[in-house]
């Protein structure tokens, strides 16, 4: 008998005089696998056990050397065994959790592969408080190798093993490279039947599971425990949940229940509750406020807002005031999806939530129109917009956003100039600069053709109407109208002129004319540096020579400079005062640059 030949049968007989004890180890082991199994409503198909056969053994020691430098045979990681067959991916992942906590492991091992075995390993002793315990101490060296699979990789592996494994040796040989074909062919059923179809078993699993919770989420009892949530903490779980399943399965809630009150309710107390430490076992976590509460509500509000329209308006009107500006930002946005022409919902209901929205604002007071402009111009934008956009999903994997032309009929030009009739009553109602300004920035909306192209006559014959419509009103208000309001218009004008067909726009030299006759105008956009109306002389802007237009400017100036004589001081000082009259606010620090270029030296 020769060295190695005698260092194996050593192992042989050390594990011959101790099979029984791993036998007994593997079923301990398997009892509280079972244990686990039972106690947390595991579904499985079996759980098996074994120790390891005298031959299988010895052909292991024999094929691998670093079993032969092994001092005893306790050093082997797999005498006993035990295997827990599941049906599905998610299930293994969940027991994985309860093996560290009811064992030592020792070793974690992942056998994946796209077109071979699949399995998760462990090696594990027995841990420290079943060891204290007098009928353990006999167990407290040995090893299991602990397996979880599923039935589809199992039954993959078990026909692997017979039908490739076991005549490997023996059909090779006959014909290599049949038999080459042939394990190919057996790895392409792994890698494309049976990992998708374990993929499949596992997502119809997690729908069915999801559909259960969903059912528990939108009932009653569910639903007013949120609004009697104790914390902001406890209130922020729940609606993420709420969030959660409207997200997948839309709105199931109750009818006796309105959820937009349930919300409504929940905003109200989140803002009367303090932020709590949210406390864990490793120490606190800091706790959610009202604006995080708020979040998930506004999400919800988002979901639902086709559904129930008149209610998610008015509650994203209140919170658009909201003294949170987390808050107030996210309602404008969501706003502002509500007011869009959203793809989907042109298809199912037209034009009615524009409708809707417009009809809630014309009965608004004086003084809710000026405490809510901001909103409403965020709206107004939507309503003046000349396309639509939208998103279609062929399958879950593929995403597209679509955009295109609105469709050009009675409603939409009837949405058109409503919105543009409360956007002027408001510019009379507002006595704010920037607010005015705002205001003109979105009746230019008017004027715009929609981005992507594609759209017909009709549509650029409304646009057309809509922006000679808005160079009336340009005329009808420059009069009374601050320099910064007139160069606002004198700036689209110039565009305007560029952009459309001077011939069609049938006032636009009358408005360039009226603001060119604004004397004061004309010495505010000098000081401002305001340089459209040098710029339209050029046919071509990229042409213009900029260092002309400043010195131009400057002999301006200077022709101002040397204007002011003793006698005409106070008519100078009114024109100045008059140009420079909005300079305070913070917007302008920066736009008189010219002031100080030059001195009259008569002064």
């Amino acid at each position: 008998m020769n060295l190695k030949t005698a260092i194996i049968e050593k192992f042989i007989d050390e594990y011959k005089s101790q099979q029984s004890t791993y036998k007994e180890f593997g079923k301990i082991v398997s009892k509280i696998i079972r244990a686990i199994l039972k106690n947390n409503e595991f579904r499985y198909q079996i759980v098996s056990k074994r120790p390891k056969g005298i031959n299988s053994l010895r052909k292991k020691i024999i094929e691998n050397k670093k079993y032969q430098k092994l001092k005893t045979i306790t050093e082997i990681d797999d005498l006993a065994g035990c295997r827990i067959i599941f049906y599905l991916d998610k299930d293994i992942e969940r027991f994985r959790n309860h093996i560290y906590k009811e064992f030592n492991v020792i070793e974690e091992e992942l056998k994946y592969s796209e077109d071979e075995y699949n399995a998760l390993h462990f090696v594990v002793t027995l841990n420290k408080e079943r060891l204290k315990l007098m009928e353990y101490t006999k167990y407290s060296s040995l090893k299991c190798e602990i397996q979880l699979t599923t039935v589809l990789y199992h039954a993959w592996s078990e026909m692997n093993h017979d039908i490739i494994y076991k005549p490997q040796k023996e059909l090779s040989n006959f014909d290599k490279q049949i038999f080459s074909s042939l394990k190919k062919e057996f790895s392409d059923v792994m890698k494309n039947h049976i990992k998708e179809a374990q993929h499949t078993f596992d997502f119809i699993s997690y729908k069915v599971e999801n559909i259960k919770q969903g059912k528990q989420v939108f009932d009653t009892k569910f639903l007013n425990n949120i609004i009697h949530s104790e914390s902001n903490n406890e209130l922020h779980k729940n609606l993420t949940l709420l969030h959660k399943y409207i997200e997948e399965f839309g709105d199931k809630t109750p009818k006796e229940l309105n959820i937009i009150k349930i919300i409504e309710s929940t905003l109200g107390k989140s803002k009367a509750l303090k932020i709590e430490p949210i406390k864990t076992a490793i120490g606190n976590l800091k706790g959610y406020a009202y604006a995080d509460v708020a979040d998930i509500c506004l999400d919800i509000l988002n979901d639902l807002r086709y559904f129930y329209l008149e209610e998610v308006f008015n509650l994203l009107i209140m919170l658009s005031l909201d003294k949170e500006p987390e808050v107030k930002k996210k309602s404008l946005e969501t706003l502002f999806r509500l007011s869009q022409y959203n793809l989907s919902a042109l298809k199912e209901i037209g034009y009615y939530p524009q409708l809707l929205i417009l009809g809630k604002i014309e009965k608004w007071s004086t003084k809710q129109l000026i405490e809510r402009i901001e909103p409403i111009a965020k709206i107004s934008e939507e309503l003046l917009s000349p396309s639509f956009e939208g998103h279609s999903m062929k399958d879950y994997e593929t995403f597209s956003i679509q955009f295109g032309a609105l469709k050009v009929d009675d409603n939409l030009k009837k949405i058109r100039e409503r919105t543009s009739i409360l956007l002027k009553k408001l510019y009379l109602l507002t006595k704010d600069l920037k607010r005015k300004q705002k205001i003109i920035q979105t009746l230019q909306e008017t004027t715009r053709l929609p981005d992507q192209g594609g759209y017909d006559k009709d549509m650029e014959n409304m646009v057309l109407d809509n922006t000679n419509a808005l160079i009336d009103y340009y005329i009808s208000i420059i009069p009374n109208a601050d320099n910064e309001i007139v160069k606002d218009i004198e700036e689209d004008a110039y565009w305007l002129s560029r952009r459309l067909d001077v011939k069609k726009l049938t006032r636009i030299k009358e408005l360039q004319s009226l603001i060119s006759s604004k004397k004061e105008y004309d010495i505010f956009r000098v000081f401002v540096g305001y340089d459209y109306y040098i710029a339209d002389q050029e046919e071509d802007p990229e042409k213009i020579d900029w260092e002309k237009v400043d010195a131009q400017r400057k002999t301006k100036i200077q022709e101002f400079i040397n204007d002011i004589l003793e006698e005409n001081y106070k008519d100078w000082e009114r024109k100045i005062l008059s140009v420079i009259k909005n300079y305070s606010t913070p917007e302008s620090q920066g736009e008189f640059g010219y002031f100080n270029i030059a001195r009259n030296p008569h002064l």
